[in-house]
């Protein structure tokens, strides 16, 4: 199962959410935070994984400053704000607000049969408006190919 969520999180990132960060590269990184991604037909522990997952690969792309989970829960709860059944646009919007973040990342991870589904948003907190989406579905095998380019293209969408 690790290695399923495992490829296919590197498939959306390789994918386009991002853009080639070498020819889009920024002086000043984004500021970004990733919410927990929604399950659907997976347990909410599938759906955690996956998107620590996505939030360690931000980090790893270094084109994003990332707030950290630990940190963004904090900041949250000091504002008497629960993440929990927070899924809309809208609600990206007002928890970006609080975390003082430029985009926020949202989306839905769900298993249909035997295909993985991954949904990823990136919202522009200014505007409201989602600035990228991307949807992708594999079975087992096929998410390691096309990581890197996902979070490329979300560095040059997120501009």
């Amino acid at each position: 199962m690790k290695k399923i969520i495992s490829s296919f999180i590197v498939t959306v990132l390789i994918t386009g959410l991002f853009g080639p960060a070498g020819i889009y590269a920024q002086e000043k990184k984004i500021t970004v935070a990733v919410m927990d991604f929604n399950p659907l037909g997976v347990s909410a522990s599938e759906a955690i994984f996956v998107t620590e997952f996505f939030r360690s690969a931000l980090v790893t792309s270094d084109a994003f400053m990332v707030i950290d989970k630990a940190n963004m829960d904090k900041l949250l709860a000091e504002q008497g704000f629960q993440q929990t059944g927070c899924t809309s646009q809208e609600c990206a919007v007002k928890i970006g607000k609080l975390l003082n973040v430029q985009k926020m990342v949202n989306g839905n991870f769900g298993k249909l049969g035997e295909t993985y589904q991954l949904t990823v948003n990136l919202v522009d907190i200014e505007t409201g408006q989602i600035a990228y989406s991307e949807g992708q579905e594999k079975g087992y095998l096929d998410f390691y190919k096309q990581n890197k380019s996902t979070i490329n293209y979300m560095q040059y969408k997120g501009k």
